[in-house]
């Protein structure tokens, strides 16, 4: 299902950049990150940078800057474009060492996607990010027991296997690291 991705993330929309790819692809319904962005209060770090229509609630930290997830947020967002889903959340306090895979293993199937939160300086080893928190779509768990995912970057976007003890390490740095799982329960569209 996701073959083709095209969509990069714009500066502190990775979250949103996923929602759009998941909404684009799995679903046909055309949204974009700026929008999603909006609807789910996105934080930016200057008013200079702020998009059309997106909010600004106060001068942040950069470390603070992007999206709080939120997984009633989501599951609103989700039922506002008429898309009925369930959204739970395993946060990293909840995954063992040496677990990751398995557990994305037993949530990943046709009718789910796995958002996975993680600090992208540790993940690529650039210390000077290490802070940031950063979000890829889960694709697979190979058979050596890589993850497979694709990060919508701004920086490097694409998709990537990376090792499962150094995600589940980048998920830990910051104690924010999450696995989100987006399943769709039932039909609404028409």
């Amino acid at each position: 299902m996701y073959d083709n991705i095209t969509t990069i993330a714009k500066n502190f929309y990775c979250f949103p950049a996923l929602i759009e790819v998941i909404c684009k692809q799995r679903y046909g319904i055309d949204v974009d990150q700026l929008s999603i962005g909006s609807a789910m209060g996105i934080v930016l770090p200057s008013i200079d940078f702020k998009p059309k229509g997106v909010s600004f609630y106060r001068p942040v930290m950069m470390e603070e800057c992007g999206e709080y997830v939120d997984s009633n947020k989501v599951q609103m967002y989700f039922m506002s474009i008429g898309i009925n889903v369930n959204v739970e959340m395993k946060y990293e306090s909840q995954i063992f060492d040496g677990c990751l895979a398995s557990e994305i293993t037993k949530i990943l199937d046709k009718r789910t996607d796995i958002i996975c939160g993680y600090s992208y300086g540790e993940l690529y080893r650039k210390t000077s990010l290490s802070q940031f928190g950063h979000v890829s779509l889960v694709l697979d768990v190979t058979e050596n027991g890589r993850i497979k995912m694709f990060d919508p970057g701004p920086e490097n976007a694409g998709v990537k296997e990376v090792d499962e003890l150094k995600l589940y390490d980048a998920m830990h740095v910051g104690r924010n690291g999450f696995l989100m799982a987006i399943r769709e329960i039932s039909p609404m569209r028409s």
